[in-house]
């Protein structure tokens, strides 16, 4: 027990203070550490703020814009990465804010300074995030270089880097259907909506070499391609809308609908009432959905027949709206001539209308 003591007084409590010493010194150094580096990047930040904002204004000729260019590396420790990220961000939120050619002017900067080669050691860095770091410089420079870097990483296993890697590839492509054929056979909803914020973008008018879309092997593709139609109001693709209600994938049969109601495809309401039996839940549920835009006389005649044989009560609640919608006076009737029919008529005014 002495020993033990003794070895616990002379040799355990001298090391446990030296190491409470050392964690305590290397834990202030640190937060000493950050905030000089704090205070060194707030004064760079301005710098290159005003760097980047004189080149955008000024028109300077080829060689001025070297000497600014040399100027400039040598008034920021240019080689530190902490610099090179915050004159990329700097570059993204300025490019975010001005329009036009001024654009290509942030973009030719990015090159120039050779940012590109960091932003390439970011994607081929072990680190998910660093890797979706880089896709995102690359995809708000306008790098289209980087895409064959970025290729690769679309059949990723990781769900961050492949996401990520498939709305950067998209942005820096032509969208041909060569490209295109590399991307992923599933796009989530949330990039699908991601990918058409930066089509808008770019695209201004309804281009033509797109029809392909919905002519593509990928369900993913042809759901894009309804989206884009969509938008732009394009009613030329209604042949083509109306047989993707046919379609293997229900997800794309759901686009077809939503993209039928939307474009008022009045020819789509037979081919919806001659499938709508077959049908899953969530996709009859859409179909009375698209009908109630759509839908004229056949709609209400066909559900007036048919619908105390639906069973499910959404779906009920479903083609009660769409009554309503074609055919007011058709729905008071009904509920007024059945005790449950009132009452889905009254939810249904109560939460849709």
């Amino acid at each position: 027990m002495g020993a033990f003591l003794f070895y616990i007084k002379n040799f355990a409590i001298p090391i446990l203070v030296i190491v409470i010493l050392f964690v305590s010194i290397l834990l202030l150094t640190k937060r000493f550490y950050n905030q000089w580096l704090y205070r060194l990047k707030k004064k760079y930040r301005v710098i290159i703020q005003q760097f980047l904002i004189e080149i955008v204004i000024h028109d300077y000729d080829k060689q001025e814009l070297k000497a600014k260019l040399k100027d400039f590396r040598k008034a920021i420790p240019f080689k530190r990465n902490w610099c090179k990220i915050i004159v990329i961000n700097e570059m993204i939120r300025l490019k975010k804010n001005i329009k036009g050619d001024k654009t290509t002017i942030i973009s030719l900067l990015y090159k120039s300074l050779n940012l590109n080669k960091y932003s390439s050691k970011l994607i081929h860095d072990f680190r998910p995030y660093k890797k979706c770091i880089g896709f995102y410089h690359f995809q708000m420079m306008k790098y289209t270089k980087g895409k064959h870097q970025i290729l690769p990483f679309l059949n990723s296993e990781n769900d961050l880097i492949q996401s990520n890697a498939t709305i950067s590839y998209i942005a820096l492509i032509d969208l041909n259907q060569e490209q295109l054929s590399h991307v992923p056979d599933k796009i989530s909803k949330l990039n699908q909506i991601k990918i058409m914020d930066i089509f808008f973008e770019i695209k201004k008018d309804y281009p033509k070499n797109l029809d392909f879309f919905l002519e593509a092997d990928k369900s993913s593709l042809i759901e894009l391609g309804l989206k884009i139609v969509t938008y732009f109001n394009n009613r030329n693709a209604s042949k083509r809308i109306i047989q993707l209600l046919n379609y293997p994938v229900e997800s794309t049969r759901i686009e077809a609908l939503i993209a039928a109601s939307k474009l008022y495809l009045q020819e789509a309401e037979e081919p919806i009432l001659n499938k709508i039996n077959i049908y899953s839940k969530k996709a009859q549920i859409k179909c009375y959905w698209c009908l109630a835009e759509i839908g004229s006389h056949s709609t209400t005649t066909y559900i007036k027949s048919s619908f105390k044989h639906i069973n499910d009560p959404e779906i009920q609640l479903a083609a009660m709206y769409c009554i309503l919608k074609i055919d007011p006076i058709l729905a008071q009737n009904m509920a007024s001539c059945n005790n449950e029919y009132s009452k889905m008529l009254q939810h249904v005014k109560s939460l849709w209308m």
